[in-house]
């Protein structure tokens, strides 16, 4: 499933690229076939066992991938940064969770006499 995708990529991408022994066809591949997540301001491209099981079903061998995140900028599409990591718990959306600012109203609501700047 060819994805469309821009081949941008900053002085930082190419230099981990570089550092972390992850190629070109590494990314483009992890563009292609990987799931994408919407967070933190970014797209994130990320191949994992769900990804490589689906794949191959189909005939096409994920194998060596695993782990393989690409992230890009939501606008442009230009690769920030590519890295390896099978934890994907960072790639949850925020369900549930309280931001910061509901979080010191909490603190402020229970300690009144409490000023927290």
């Amino acid at each position: 499933m060819k994805r469309e995708r821009t081949r941008r990529w900053t002085n930082h991408t190419t230099q981990r690229m570089s550092q972390r022994g992850i190629g070109p066809d590494v990314v483009e591949t992890a563009q292609d076939y990987g799931r994408v997540v919407h967070t933190r301001g970014a797209v994130t491209y990320a191949i994992g066992r769900t990804e490589i099981a689906f794949y191959a079903a189909k005939g096409i061998n994920l194998g060596r991938l695993n782990g393989v995140q690409v992230i890009c900028c939501p606008t442009s599409g230009a690769v920030i940064t590519v890295y390896r990591n099978r934890n994907f718990r960072h790639l949850r959306p925020n369900l549930g969770r309280k931001s910061s600012m509901s979080n010191r109203h909490n603190r402020i609501a229970r300690y009144p006499g409490l000023l927290i700047g």
